[in-house]
């Protein structure tokens, strides 16, 4: 879910970022001073992803769980420590494991995504709203691909380790 909002909020604004610079002319000022505009605009903000996304993953599981405890002790009437036992022995530290793991491969992809999107944009504003929807459809298609994916090659890495 994480990364499906970064997509979102991020992949758009990097498409729009970077497709207003292609317009303006600015990716071209770049590349006339000697400046690679890959290097200068996309390196950054593949880091910052790299960086913010599983930050933010660890903060959606902390804030889920808590979530659940709340509603279950305001709705369900069930007790804390009830909740946080079951909750110790149905959820296994592997699924967070997991869930970190993948966040790395969904930020550098809604990076790489949104740039590409920029950097493919047509000439005129208007151009630029469809790249920024595109960057968004076009991250979130790939996150649930690759969630897929990795959730298959976890699978038979658990089987494998027992």
């Amino acid at each position: 879910m994480v990364a499906i909002v970064a997509a979102g909020r991020c992949g758009s604004a990097f498409a729009a970022e970077i497709g207003t610079m292609k317009i303006a002319e600015e990716l071209d000022a770049l590349t006339t001073m000697g400046i690679n505009p890959v290097r200068f605009l996309v390196v950054p903000k593949v880091i910052a992803m790299l960086a913010a996304v599983p930050a933010l993953t660890v903060m959606g599981d902390v804030l889920g769980i808590v979530g659940g405890l709340i509603v279950s002790n305001l709705e369900l009437a069930m007790p804390v420590s009830q909740y946080m036992q079951i909750t110790q022995d149905e959820v296994s530290l592997k699924y967070f494991f997991e869930g970190f793991s993948k966040s790395f491969f969904f930020a550098a992809e809604i990076a790489v995504v949104g740039a590409w999107c920029g950097f493919n944009t047509g000439s005129d504003s208007v151009a630029v709203g469809r790249s920024t929807t595109k960057a968004v459809v076009i991250g979130i298609l790939l996150i649930i691909f690759t969630d897929a994916v990795m959730a298959k090659i976890f699978a038979v890495l658990y089987g494998i380790l027992g």
